[in-house]
């Protein structure tokens, strides 16, 4: 597709991350405004439009005036965790193109494919985020905090470590008996 819009929230609201358009020169990261991509957000509906269908969301409102007219469009929206979030738009200025139920249901694969990938992605920097939140008030609370999965040793904060007398990152597995004292082991 010559003219393809994909735009995604962020904390400010909605950034365009791809844009090609040969009839709009924007550029990716500028602000989205009330085009047929934030519409396709907004309504979180997928859109089969015909110039008339264009037209109409404009006289009532729902999209801004184009500078050039669209012989039609087709737009999906991106859900992660049952949120639309951004959408991908296809539009055409070709006289005798018309999209189909079937070039629509092609973008909605997509848009779906696109959505479980960003949603992935946005898991793994939570966690990671998540993580090393845990591990700066850990490393900073002034009391012992360890993690054992089953009987391994997994983590000890420094003090913890400082408690055992066990070095940090010397690359033995422990477990939890290593840590304990012997004289309370039979306890």
């Amino acid at each position: 597709a010559r003219n393809v819009a994909v735009l995604l929230r962020d904390m400010a609201g909605l950034q365009y991350v791809y844009r090609v358009d040969e009839a709009d020169a924007g550029r990716p990261g500028e602000r989205a405004h009330r085009g047929v991509p934030e519409y396709v957000v907004r309504s979180e509906r997928a859109l089969l439009a015909s110039p008339e269908v264009v037209d109409r969301l404009v006289a009532v409102g729902e999209i801004a005036p184009l500078d050039v007219a669209l012989t039609g469009c087709i737009g999906a929206p991106v859900f992660v965790g049952g949120e639309a979030v951004g959408a991908i738009v296809v539009r055409s200025y070709a006289h005798g193109m018309a999209f189909t139920p079937e070039h629509l249901e092609i973008l909605m694969i997509v848009a779906r494919f696109v959505g479980e990938v960003i949603g992935a992605l946005w898991a793994t920097d939570s966690l990671g985020e998540s993580e090393a939140r845990f591990r700066s008030l850990a490393e900073t609370a002034p009391c012992a905090i360890v993690i054992f999965d089953g009987d391994q040793l997994r983590y000890a904060n420094s003090a913890a470590r400082l408690l055992t007398g066990h070095p940090t990152g010397d690359g033995q597995e422990r477990s939890f008996w290593d840590i304990v004292h012997p004289d309370y082991r039979e306890m």
